[in-house]
C-alpha cells in the first residue's frame, strides 16, 4: 500500500499544478499537510498576488504596510510571484490619501514577475510618476522592472509612461472599469510605444476600430500578432484584427 508520505515529488508537483488551475482553496489546504508538500505547493499558491483596495468603511491604508512586509519577508513567495494585480481603484472622491511607501516596495520586489495589472484611480498617477522620476527626468532608458515582465494592463493612456521602464513588452492592455470614460490613445502614444517596444505582439484597447487607428498601429508596431479594439470590459475584446 502506497502512503502519501512515500509519493515522489513529481506526483505532488502534478497535484499542485492541477489544483491551482481547478481549485486554489484546495491547494492552500494541501500546502498545510506537511513541510515537503508546503515547499512544493507554495510557488503555486503565490504565483499570483492580488492587492485589493482599502475597505469601503475604512478607506485608509491602515495595516497595508504590515501585510506587504509579511509577504516580502518570505523569499519563497517573492521568487514565486509571476502575476501582480493591483486593484486600488476607488470611486470615493473623499478618499485622497497618498499611496504608502510599501506600495512602491511591493511594485519592484518580484524578480520573476511576467505580468502586471494596475487599476488605480487617476489621483495616484502623478504620485507614481514623481516616484519614478518621470516628470522631471528626460532619460527614459532606465529599466526599473525586471526583464521578465512582458505584459502590462492599465486603465487609461495616462499610465502608458510605465512602459518606458520595461525592457521588452510583448502585451499591452488598456481597459477602463467604466463605460462612461473609455480609454483612448493617439498617434504619438503609438509611435513612442513602437520605438521603445518594437517587439510588441498584443495590443488591446477599448477604442473605436476605424481604419485610421488600425493603420497607425500597423505602421508603428509591425510585429503585432493581435489587435483588439472596441472590446468589452474583459481583457479579450470582441473585435479582433489580424
Amino acid at each position: 500500500m502506497v502512503h502519501y508520505s512515500n509519493l515522489p515529488d513529481d506526483i505532488l508537483l502534478y497535484l499542485c499544478q492541477t489544483m491551482r488551475m481547478e481549485k486554489l482553496h484546495g491547494l492552500m489546504n494541501l500546502s498545510g499537510v506537511d513541510r515537503r508538500t508546503r515547499e512544493i505547493a507554495l510557488p503555486f499558491v503565490f504565483n499570483q498576488i492580488f492587492v485589493p483596495r482599502p475597505s469601503e468603511d475604512q478607506r485608509s491604508w491602515v495595516g497595508f504596510e504590515k501585510t506587504i512586509n509579511v509577504i516580502l519577508a518570505n523569499q519563497t513567495i517573492v521568487s514565486s510571484v509571476r502575476n501582480l494585480d493591483v486593484y486600488l481603484y476607488d470611486a470615493y472622491s473623499e478618499f485622497e490619501e497618498k499611496l504608502p511607501r510599501a506600495f512602491f516596495t511591493l511594485l519592484f520586489s518580484f524578480p520573476k514577475i511576467s505580468s502586471l495589472s494596475i487599476c488605480l484611480h487617476d489621483m495616484y498617477c502623478s504620485q507614481i510618476r514623481e516616484e519614478l522620476g518621470d516628470e522631471n527626468d528626460s532619460d527614459t532608458s532606465r529599466t526599473l522592472f525586471p526583464p521578465s515582465l512582458n505584459s502590462l494592463a492599465i486603465p487609461d493612456r495616462k499610465w502608458m509612461f510605465l512602459t518606458r521602464y520595461m525592457l521588452q513588452l510583448e502585451s499591452l492592455v488598456i481597459e477602463s472599469l467604466t463605460q462612461r470614460n473609455p480609454p483612448s490613445f493617439n498617434k504619438d502614444d503609438i509611435q513612442q510605444l513602437g520605438i521603445k517596444h518594437p517587439g510588441l505582439k498584443k495590443f488591446y484597447c477599448q477604442e473605436l476600430c476605424v481604419t485610421e487607428r488600425v493603420l497607425a498601429i500597423a505602421r508603428s508596431l509591425p510585429n503585432l500578432q493581435e489587435i483588439g479594439l472596441r472590446g468589452g470590459i474583459g481583457r479579450h475584446p470582441s473585435n479582433s484584427v489580424m
